[in-house]
């Protein structure tokens, strides 16, 4: 399993983007969290194989049809991110 951090900007606020983002992860079977910033961007963090994560972010990317999505920056996860579930932060 790895672990990542992805920062998305654009339209992605009030949007819908959250709850795209965690339905996506419960498909995929991916653990971690998703939450708005004060900065108008999303930050997410991301559990699973590769490969899902590799599918994970290209639809991060697509958005959600409502979202216009202009940058999606991923580096490693700098905390553990537990097994198991995917949470909304609110």
């Amino acid at each position: 399993m790895e672990t990542f951090e992805y920062k998305i900007t654009g339209h992605v606020q009030g949007v819908g983007y959250r709850y795209f983002v965690w339905s996506l992860a419960d498909e995929l079977g991916i653990s971690g969290s998703v939450r708005n910033c004060a900065d108008g961007s999303v930050e997410i963090a991301a559990k699973a194989s590769r490969s899902v994560l590799t599918q994970f972010k290209q639809k991060l990317i697509a958005g959600n049809g409502y979202s216009q999505v202009e940058n999606v920056s991923e580096r490693p996860a700098l905390k553990e991110i537990p097994d198991g579930s995917f949470s909304i932060i609110r």
